[in-house]
């Protein structure tokens, strides 16, 4: 069963955000492993929600009904992750990216939450970008409907390479040119 909605991140969730953005884990696994400062994480949030080619997500988890003696009043719900994604125009391709909330790690939010966004966009190519070391978020691209597609090395330095695979899920909609040729999905 899947209890989780997506809201629309607002201005306000900035303190939220960055608290998850700055989880050790989640510093671990992101491409950028540094801490972000308020300033940075504000002045990215504010350009986040203004670009029309990204859309951010709070996950919320349906926990239960507030009731009275009258009845139901609604869901109650907790924040519990995060979801972006970003559409690259040259590929005609949205980029997933999401964050598990420390507490709620553990529990299927992932899958959940990513599984959702995926669902509807279902006319639209989606990947993610995910550290080999990060056996959970490839099991969330997967049960996305993602498939591995290929290695990509990228510096951490001027020095050293980290690898990072990507992974895909053509539309059941559009195609692309490597799937003309036959070399997709």
């Amino acid at each position: 069963m899947n209890n989780i909605i997506l809201k629309p991140a607002t201005m306000a969730d900035s303190k939220l955000l960055m608290d998850w953005r700055n989880d050790p884990e989640t510093i671990k696994a992101s491409h950028n492993s540094k801490a972000v400062t308020i300033k940075k994480h504000f002045e990215w949030l504010k350009n986040t929600i203004k670009n029309p080619d990204k859309q951010l997500f709070i996950a919320w988890k349906i926990s239960g009904i507030i009731g009275n003696k009258y009845g139901d009043i609604g869901d109650v719900l907790q924040p519990v992750g995060t979801i972006r994604s970003d559409y690259h125009l040259e590929e005609n391709c949205y980029e997933l990216s999401w964050t598990v909330a420390p507490k709620a790690r553990g529990q299927g939010i992932g899958k959940q939450m990513v599984s959702t966004l995926a669902k509807r966009m279902a006319d639209k190519n989606i990947r993610a970008e995910i550290k080999p070391e990060n056996v959970a978020s490839i099991k969330i691209a997967e049960a996305a409907g993602m498939k591995f597609d290929k290695v990509e090395y990228r510096y951490t330095s001027d020095t050293e390479k980290e690898p990072v695979l990507h992974y895909y899920r053509v539309s059941n909609i559009t195609c692309t040119f490597k799937d003309y040729k036959g070399e997709g999905k």
